[in-house]
């Protein structure tokens, strides 16, 4: 029981509103899929890989394949970020707190949709 309450006294200390709670939570859970995708492209891959592609140019930079974890890092770190400023907010806006954790969210998505294109050109 009284874990229970620990539990929940640290959940209102980091996330006051509950939409930020599932916002967070969907921003952890693309972070997770966007690094086994990467460890699945490493893992399984050749080593010069494609890092990036251009519709118009095509594949324009190719690079070892451990630089593919480059992209749920990023992804990591701006949640990082906008985790510690909404920690930081004074007086817990709530809207504040719903804007950096659906910024996070929109970032981590987009990050897993060009994670599936490099696997469409590799």
């Amino acid at each position: 029981d009284m874990a229970l309450l620990r539990l929940s006294y640290l959940r209102d200390v980091f996330v006051s509103n509950n939409a930020a709670r599932i916002l967070w939570g969907g921003t952890i859970v693309l972070l997770i899929i966007t690094l086994i995708l990467a460890y699945y492209k490493v893992s399984g891959g050749p080593s010069p890989v494609a890092l990036h592609y251009n519709v118009i140019v095509g594949v324009d930079a190719l690079g070892d394949r451990n630089r593919l974890y480059f992209v749920p890092l990023a992804g990591f770190i701006i949640a990082v970020i906008n985790a510690v400023v909404s920690r930081l907010l004074p007086l817990r806006d709530g809207f504040l707190e719903i804007i950096l954790a659906s910024g996070s969210l929109l970032t981590n998505l987009v990050l897993l949709i060009a994670m599936l294109l490099l696997f469409r050109v590799n």
